[in-house]
């Protein structure tokens, strides 16, 4: 627990919206305790980034006093992380019209980076690895002749080592429909991998999955590395190299928050309810069609 406001875990912008209530069934209603909306996320670990919009119950600090309508920045840590949300309060700032417009143009990097990886992802699915094996030979076009694939150039000490994840996809939230993706993922120990996700057998989660591009000989950059040595990958495989590309289960409704809404598609529904008429429009040709002719005079 975070023993004042500096070392406070969860800093967002919150709407009181009642005091003495409470809409965590752990947290008993009382003065101290307060429902209050999450209007911005300041800072965040990941697994409450996407509380946004959500109403939350507030225990409030000793000596801490709120009334319903007040707008400011508190500074938490979680209490109870269940069906919802509680958390203790280290104390609150007065949120001023300046300091909200400075928020929201500097967003917590913690949901930016998260956000950002989504919009990257060519697919997101949720699953469960059912194997873990070394690359197969050949799989891949780059590969060397002796051993898994290395990025473009000469063999050096940070070569990758590739494994592969096979994953039974229970849900595309993201991307194509498929059953099974293979994710291609590091075991070196070299610092250039040391925080790219590693997977096992029986791991339950939700995958941001990306396809290798090239990446300029010249570039050097982490992100740049990285791409390069994602490039030799074939068509059908993909990595997660990024901690934001894998949540485990428990965390899968953070993401799936982030998630853009699909657009509706009422011009489908439109095109099925013409094609549904149109076998009542040729039954109804029919009889004029064989409406017979005037007959002529003898």
């Amino acid at each position: 627990m975070a023993d004042s406001k500096a070392d406070a875990p969860f800093v967002f912008e919150g709407s009181v919206k009642s005091v003495s209530d409470s809409n965590v069934s752990a947290v008993p209603a009382d003065e101290r305790t307060a429902v209050v909306q999450v209007d911005h996320v300041r800072h965040a670990p990941r697994a409450l980034a996407g509380f946004a919009g959500k109403e939350i119950t507030l225990r409030m600090a000793p000596n801490e006093k709120l009334a319903a309508g007040d707008k400011a920045i508190f500074f938490t840590d979680s209490l109870v992380f269940a069906d919802r949300l509680a958390v203790q309060s280290m104390g609150h700032d007065p949120l001023v019209a300046t300091e909200a417009k400075a928020a929201l143009a500097g967003a917590s990097p913690v949901v930016q980076q998260l956000r950002r990886r989504i919009d990257q992802a060519q697919a997101v699915v949720s699953g469960q690895v059912t194997e873990v094996r070394p690359d197969t030979p050949g799989s891949v076009k780059a590969m060397t002749a002796t051993g898994p694939a290395m990025p473009a150039g000469r063999i050096s000490e940070h070569a990758p080592f590739w494994h592969e994840a096979v994953i039974d996809v229970s849900g595309v939230h993201k991307g194509p429909k498929q059953k099974k993706v293979v994710v291609r993922f590091p075991t070196s120990t070299d610092v250039k991998w040391r925080k790219a996700p590693r997977f096992k057998k029986g791991q339950k989660g939700i995958w941001l999955l990306h396809s290798g591009s090239p990446a300029p000989a010249e570039a050097k950059s982490p992100a740049a590395m990285l791409k390069a040595a994602a490039a030799p990958l074939a068509a059908g495989f993909y990595t997660a190299l990024d901690p934001n590309d894998f949540h485990p289960a428990t965390e899968a409704s953070v993401v799936q928050a982030m998630l853009p809404v699909p657009a509706s598609t009422p011009k489908k529904s439109a095109a099925k309810a013409v094609a549904a008429k149109k076998p009542a429009l040729k039954k109804a040709a029919k009889p004029a069609a064989k409406t017979p002719g005037k007959k002529r005079r003898s």
